[in-house]
């Protein structure tokens, strides 16, 4: 094996799951079979409370950029800084759908929800948001 095999290898531990949205659930990351250049692995998140099961294979990097272009601006932009507008995802499921699409609560969820019921609205303290459902928690 390689070094582009190990660098595919790393890169795949932090790629988010296009299935589901979990980042970092992926296991039986190996070689294909085949030749052993290529990548093999499969998702362990979960959607709506059932397993996940996305099987991700691809012979090289170049492959793998092909098939999905978020993989491809991950790998493009691996070392270089989040840009401010970008979405950062916790990487705990969301307690009602079970979606990994969990981002900090911002103000702008929370302001309709606070003119109409004040003090009293439960958003006002909310901390987390779904994007998948749009539940808010804290």
């Amino acid at each position: 094996m390689d070094d582009s095999y190990e660098y595919m290898r790393e890169a795949i531990k932090s790629y988010r799951c296009p299935s589901c949205g979990a980042v970092g659930k992926w296991y039986n990351i190996g070689p294909l079979a085949v030749d052993d250049t290529g990548i093999y692995a499969e998702c362990g998140g979960r959607i709506r409370g059932q397993e996940c099961y996305y099987v991700l294979t691809a012979e090289n990097m170049d492959d793998l950029m092909k098939k999905d272009a978020s993989f491809k601006n991950y790998a493009n932009s691996r070392n270089s800084q989040k840009a401010p507008w970008d979405t950062t995802y916790y990487e705990h499921p969301c307690p009602y759908c079970g979606q990994y699409k969990v981002r900090d609560a911002k103000w702008g969820d929370k302001a309709i929800s606070t003119a109409f019921w004040g003090f009293l609205s439960h958003k006002l303290h909310s901390r987390y948001k779904c994007d998948a459902c749009g539940n808010m928690w804290d």
